[in-house]
């Protein structure tokens, strides 16, 4: 617990807008489920964070989709299986590199950070483009 609490620094900043789009690349909004107090609301949300970080950074990624092709409905993906491997022993380290920016608790519906990478460097989000089920461009 003292990991936790001790593991990463809180700072105060004003939104830029509700669209984490706005945010740069070393910026991670998540949301944590609700838990029996908002100290574990924030352990969640940081440990989710600090786990998503290795997965980005992961030595070894593997993903597999199995999919169908009917001539009356197309292609039609039913089943992904995706892992990621990586090194969790720099956890803590991982931690201790996270600023709360933000917290924003729900009763019902848990709680939501943003946090930031102290480590990495601060860069516009990349965009990402959006394809309907036809594979236009929206």
């Amino acid at each position: 617990m003292v990991l936790f609490c001790f593991g990463c620094t809180t700072t105060s900043v004003s939104r830029p807008e509700d669209d984490s789009l706005s945010y740069p690349s070393n910026v991670y909004v998540w949301l944590s489920g609700p838990y029996s107090t908002q100290e574990r609301m924030v352990r969640e949300a940081i440990i989710s964070v600090a786990r998503s970080m290795h997965v980005k950074q992961a030595l070894a990624l593997d993903s597999r989709l199995v999919t169908l092709y009917r001539s009356d409905k197309g292609l039609q993906s039913f089943a992904m299986d995706e892992s990621a491997f990586f090194g969790d022993t720099a956890m803590a380290g991982t931690i201790s590199q996270l600023e709360i920016l933000d917290i924003h608790f729900d009763p019902g519906a848990g709680a939501v950070m943003v946090m930031k990478n102290t480590q990495e460097d601060q860069e516009a989000r990349v965009y990402e483009s959006e394809y309907s089920q036809e594979g236009n461009a929206s």
